[in-house]
């Protein structure tokens, strides 16, 4: 009898060390997938905030730059970074749309399209927004015109994606914090210093 409760308490040692296991891969399954600080490319996200040399590689008619530019936001974070890059055989040309909600914010289909000067090159912006579980995620594609072989009768586009999670999902000084970076972060300019690298 006392070798049937010996085997017993093993038994329940060993199942109570596979549930902590389990428990264990379970929690770290669900904190990598709702962390804020969540990177889809952690070497392209860390160190500072600034963009260095390119590649590129051949990817069907798309040809995609990697460019190494360093996302060091806290609650603003790449989802389709780095951003793909293609000429379009056409002339360089912009349609605004002022499409938007009442928070000012794109709405989901066909966006808001605005043309825009950033340091010496004019943009055509496109920005598509949805919103899911807590975070906003917004397309961005800037057309401009192509500076290298193509002239004017070509058109340059880089499109790329953010998620940003919604800062009222936080209480101060998160929120705030939240809110501060929203409002200093400049995509505009970010993409133009990306540009300067691939050209």
């Amino acid at each position: 009898m006392n070798n049937s409760i010996s085997t017993n308490n093993f038994n329940k040692s060993i199942l109570g060390l596979l549930v902590a296991v389990v428990l264990v891969v379970l929690a770290s399954f669900i904190y990598s997938i709702s962390s804020p600080n969540k990177d889809i490319n952690t070497d392209s996200q860390t160190a500072s905030s600034t963009p260095s040399s390119s590649t590129s590689t051949a990817q069907n008619s798309t040809t995609t730059k990697l460019v190494d530019y360093k996302w060091i936001e806290q609650y603003i974070h790449p989802v389709e970074w780095p951003p793909k890059f293609s000429t379009l055989d056409q002339a360089f040309s912009c349609t605004e749309s002022a499409v938007s909600d009442q928070t000012g914010l794109p709405i989901s289909q066909g966006g808001q399209t605005t043309m825009r000067t950033i340091g010496t090159r004019t943009y055509c912006i496109t920005q598509e927004s949805e919103g899911a579980a807590g975070s906003t995620y917004t397309t961005y594609i800037y057309k401009f015109a192509s500076s290298n072989g193509g002239g004017a009768k070509t058109t340059d586009v880089l499109e790329f994606t953010l998620r940003a999670v919604q800062c009222l999902n936080y209480d101060d000084p998160q929120k705030t914090a939240c809110e501060d970076e929203r409002k200093s972060i400049d995509i505009d300019v970010i993409v133009d210093s990306v540009v300067d690298v691939l050209e």
